[in-house]
């Protein structure tokens, strides 16, 4: 082979890898863009979870827990926020579910959690369950504590999803802004302990 032929190879050999290297970084920034507007609208997107806990979301944790902190998580976008509360009661550990829920609870007006506590109740009543069987003593939506509130609403994500899903929504009985604070406040502790230890179970007590 000639030098001008060697050169000429070599060329069009640059100018594909260029060309290949170009496309792929195109294509990576356009899935990123791509997620980030599915994140923004709240559409599931593979590289943002809430749960497993992922470093690579560290952001989304962070300013989550400021949130908690500073009572702001009414600003979290509400299909994002319900997004992640689904991701979280879904796959988290059941004693991780029941403790975010009592934390709220815990700061929720009485009349709500009141509210909330019979819509579980009735929900499970009217498919045939006894709301006993979620361990809880007192079953009165008026006087349940937070604790017991949270251990009923545990036990209804993992007996009956749908229903909590239903209860939790804009239909149920807390009304639209009032499901939509809960599910933001909830997703926003949950976060907060799970940036404790940087594990997903950090201030989760076991």
């Amino acid at each position: 082979m000639t030098l001008y032929g060697f050169l000429l190879c070599l060329s069009s050999f640059t100018h594909s890898s260029h060309s290949f290297f170009y496309q792929k970084d195109v294509e990576t920034k356009q899935q990123v863009k791509a997620c980030n507007n599915e994140f923004k609208n709240g559409v599931n997107c593979k590289e943002i979870n809430m749960w497993p806990f992922d470093q690579n979301n560290q952001q989304m944790y962070q300013q989550y827990a400021n949130h908690w902190d500073q009572g702001t998580y009414g600003q979290i976008p509400e299909q994002e926020a319900r997004q992640n509360y689904q991701q979280f009661v879904q796959n988290a550990p059941p004693q991780m579910v029941e403790q975010a829920h009592a934390q709220y609870y815990q700061q929720m007006p009485p009349q709500q959690h009141a509210s909330l506590m019979q819509g579980l109740i009735s929900g499970l009543v009217q498919r045939g369950i006894n709301p006993g069987q979620a361990g809880i003593q007192n079953i009165n939506p008026a006087s349940m504590s937070p604790q017991d509130g949270a251990r009923l609403t545990g036990y209804v994500q993992q007996q009956q999803p749908g229903l909590l899903q239903q209860v939790m929504g804009p239909g149920g009985p807390l009304g639209s802004t009032g499901a939509r604070m809960a599910v933001a406040g909830i997703v926003a502790f949950a976060a907060k302990q799970m940036l404790g230890s940087g594990s997903g179970l950090g201030g989760f007590r076991l």
